[in-house]
């Protein structure tokens, strides 16, 4: 008799077992229905992150690229200059800074401690971005350089400069997404470089270049 009341215990306790494995199981799969969207979301975002970070070396290796190609020239003329930039387009794939971004050259000559922007160039365009910089005619900001930069008097420089507008692929994602994950940026990179024949005179216009 006490074995057969230890025997339907035992059994009792064996389905009790199995009913919580069962619910374990259930737990499981909710679980794994909660962290499918976390894991996802870091998913993504390291896609993004490696795309921004491509675009940032895209647009360094291309800054310097444009102010290196100008810089070997003895004189520049608007069709150099055009060239110059269509070379960028090229640079650039398979982002396209045409429509999304916009690169500005400007020739510096030192001039008593500072530098005065001699001449400035940059393909046609609706882009908002100006150059930093400065003006044809005005006292260029060298700052931008670097502290360590120098300009003696009567000495050239090539700035080459470029903007791009940085629109995440997961842009559209929701406003939580849009707002607090990825959002649009400028991104702005500048370069320069000493021309190897020392002056850099313009001999014609570069307007529309």
């Amino acid at each position: 008799m006490k074995s057969y009341t230890l025997d339907k215990k035992f059994l009792s306790f064996r389905r009790a077992f199995a009913k919580i494995r069962h619910h374990e199981k259930g737990s499981v799969l909710v679980e794994l229905a909660m962290m499918l969207p976390v894991t996802l979301m870091l998913a993504l975002g390291g896609f993004e992150l490696y795309r921004f970070l491509l675009i940032q070396q895209k647009i360094t290796q291309t800054t310097m690229s444009l102010a290196n190609l100008i810089s070997q020239n003895q004189m520049l003329t608007g069709n150099i200059i055009q060239n110059t930039f269509d070379a960028v387009d090229h640079i650039m794939e398979p982002y396209d800074i045409e429509g999304n971004g916009k690169v500005i050259i400007t020739t510096v000559v030192g001039n008593g401690g500072d530098g005065m922007v001699d001449y400035q160039c940059s393909p046609a365009g609706n882009y908002d971005g100006p150059s930093k910089v400065g003006t044809t005619g005005s006292t260029a900001n060298l700052g931008i350089l670097g502290t360590d930069f120098t300009l003696d008097d009567g000495e050239t420089t090539v700035i080459a400069e470029l903007y791009y507008d940085y629109k995440p692929f997961l842009a559209n994602g929701g406003n939580f997404i849009e707002n607090n994950v990825f959002t649009d940026t400028q991104l702005y990179k500048v370069a320069a470089y000493k021309p190897r024949f020392g002056s850099l005179p313009l001999t014609d216009s570069c307007d529309g270049a």
